[in-house]
C-alpha cells in the first residue's frame, strides 16, 4: 500500500513544473541521506574489525 501511495503522489506531483522541482529536490536529499547511512555502516564495520580482538576461526 505504501508503494502505491508513493506512486500516486509522484504522478500527481509530476504534472507541473513546480512538482517536478519538488520531486528533484526530494530525490537529491534521499540520495544524500542514503550515502551518509552507507558511510556510517562502513565506518562502524571498520571500527569493529580493528577493535584489536582476534577471530576465533582456526585455519
Amino acid at each position: 500500500m505504501n508503494k502505491f501511495l508513493k506512486l500516486m503522489a509522484t504522478r500527481w506531483l509530476a504534472r507541473t513544473p513546480f512538482g517536478m522541482a519538488v520531486l528533484g529536490a526530494g530525490w537529491l536529499l534521499g540520495r544524500r541521506r542514503k550515502r551518509r547511512a552507507r558511510q556510517a555502516r562502513e565506518a562502524q564495520a571498520l571500527r569493529q574489525m580493528s577493535s584489536g580482538r582476534r577471530s576465533r576461526v582456526r585455519v
